[in-house]
Parts: structure tokens; sequence; C-alpha cells
């Protein structure tokens, strides 16, 4: 979940985290993972996700945003599994929904934001036009 929400952290515009996130299932399933084409719908939908999330926050790289990416990106991505291999008890749903949630914000969020911000003190995001990121 890091690099949909770092895409979507750096480029600020609507679609970007998605079609990052289309590509990198294509480029996946063309390298060979075994989950086959299903890895393009899995990763459009963690990108879609973070879409979502920073539209909320209109494109405003922050913290809060890249947490409720991550959370987000990977909750639709995991109910994505629902529906491709069948129903589950409640609880593992709700379990599972509520750790995917937290691990993503936690796992992808989280350094996807320190990425951000280590770019642009670098001086890197200057060149995308990006001039401040919220500082935490």
């Amino acid at each position: 979940m890091i690099a949909p929400v770092l895409a979507g952290l750096l480029v600020s515009r609507l679609g970007a985290p998605t079609l990052y996130g289309l590509v990198q299932g294509v480029v996946e399933m063309l390298l060979g993972n075994a989950s086959g084409a299903v890895t393009i719908v899995l990763a459009g939908l963690q990108g879609l996700g973070t879409d979502l999330s920073l539209a909320v926050f209109r494109y405003r790289a922050s913290l809060p945003a890249a947490l409720l990416a991550g959370a987000l990106g990977t909750v639709l991505a995991n109910a994505a599994w629902l529906v491709i291999y069948g129903p589950l008890g409640v609880q593992t749903v709700l379990v599972g929904g509520l750790t995917s949630a937290v691990s993503g914000a936690l796992l992808g969020g989280l350094p996807a934001w320190l990425l951000a911000q280590a770019l642009q003190r670098a001086g890197v995001t200057a060149r995308l036009g990006r001039q401040r990121y919220e500082e935490l």
C-alpha cells in the first residue's frame, strides 16, 4: 500500500493513484504473479481506495489523508477477496476488515507519508510543483 499512497501524495491529481494501481497490477501479472489477472483488479482497487480517500481531503498531502488512503485501499482490496473467494463468517469479516484497515493505515499510509516528507525535504518534490507538505 505504500506505493499507491505515495503516488497519490506526490501527484495530487484525480485518478493518479488508480492509474498507478492498474499499471502496477499489469506489471505484477506480466512478471508472473500466481493470481494472474486478479492482480490487476486488486491493485486497481488499492489505487481506487487511495483516490477516494485523498479526494475527501481535496488531494492535500496531510497525515490523516495518507492514513485514510492506506486504510481504505487495503479494505477495498480485501473486500474483493470476499467476492472472488466467497463469503466468510461475520466475525471473520469484521475482524479481518478492522485488521486490514489498521495495518493499511500504519504499514501503508504512514510510511508513504514519511517518504513524501523526506522527498520534500530533499527538494525532489519542488520539481513536481509541490511547495510544502503539512508537517507532522
